[in-house]
């Protein structure tokens, strides 16, 4: 039970059975009909994604853990090292021979084999080399945290591209401010992040900027939904959504002063989309509406 409970922090498999259901929502927002075997293979090759580029992670990342995560699996011994590779062959492996097939039998698309591909390499990038580059590792994480948004999609669509994009700068914000926390843990690892080259002021003026920017793209995402009769019927939860997290978003900028909490506080707030994302996928595939 406790090798259980340390895989489970080691993979943060948690995580990847609630983002699991991102692109499933995606795909019946986007498709004309739906495919048991395609949400199938969607969710789980997510989840194998997260599990090989998280257990990556700590791999690479024992030497800062030391200082910012002495509680880890991995800098406590809980899991061995050959333990954390063979996790990390066996779900990246897995992940490529499933999301191969599909696409040979026509399950999945080209859009989300080149998703899945992209994030997949984007990922092994930062954590075996560019996570250690000033800002290009915060820019690649949040790459990889939001093409969830776009693996499953069927055709393109402005919903799930301004949410991809939304994902993409308001995760950047939280990287930074991340990094402004872990700051003394990174300067002993020899990593070259914003505050550590530039200063706190500065990093934490580009996690604001990133996080009132991607507020703006809430409300222009709400403004294109509601401009539409057909578009507000299909999307009015996810929209009325948006408005909402976008004003608290800045709100919690300019009141909570800690940047964990303040992490912590933007990390429910985007909670709180994609739960209106799956609510909204959810209703029209109850409804019938596509």
């Amino acid at each position: 039970m406790r090798k259980l409970r340390s895989f489970i922090k080691l993979t943060r498999i948690e995580h990847g059975l609630f983002v699991g259901l991102v692109p499933l929502s995606t795909y019946v927002l986007t498709s004309s009909h739906i495919n048991i075997l395609t949400l199938l293979v969607l969710y789980f090759t997510a989840l194998l994604a997260e599990i090989y580029l998280f257990t990556l992670n700590d791999l690479c990342n024992i030497a800062e853990d030391r200082i910012n995560r002495p509680e880890a699996p991995l800098v406590k011994g809980e899991i061995t090292i050959f333990e954390a590779k063979l996790i990390t062959f066996i779900s990246l492996i897995a992940g490529l021979i499933i999301i191969a097939l599909a696409y040979i039998y026509n399950i999945l698309n080209t859009i989300s084999l080149i998703v899945y591909i992209v994030a997949i390499i984007l990922g092994t990038l930062y954590n075996i080399r560019l996570k250690r580059v000033c800002l290009i590792g915060n820019i690649l994480t949040s790459l990889t945290t939001s093409l969830s948004f776009l693996y499953g999609m069927e055709r393109l669509s402005m919903i799930p591209l301004l949410l991809f994009a939304t994902s993409f700068i308001a995760c950047l914000g939280r990287e930074v401010i991340k990094t402004i926390i872990d700051i003394e843990g990174d300067r002993v690892a020899g990593l070259s992040t914003l505050p550590i080259k530039y200063g706190i002021d500065i990093s934490r003026k580009v996690a604001i900027g990133s996080e009132v920017t991607a507020s703006g793209l809430l409300l222009l995402l709400a403004g294109y939904v509601f401009s539409s009769p057909l578009l507000m019927n299909r999307f009015f939860i996810l929209a009325s959504c948006c408005i909402v997290v976008s004003i608290l978003n800045v709100i919690s900028l300019f009141k909570v002063q800690d940047y964990e909490k303040l992490r912590r506080t933007l990390l429910k707030l985007m909670f709180i989309l994609i739960l209106s994302y799956l609510v909204n996928a959810l209703f029209l595939y109850l409804s019938g509406i596509y």
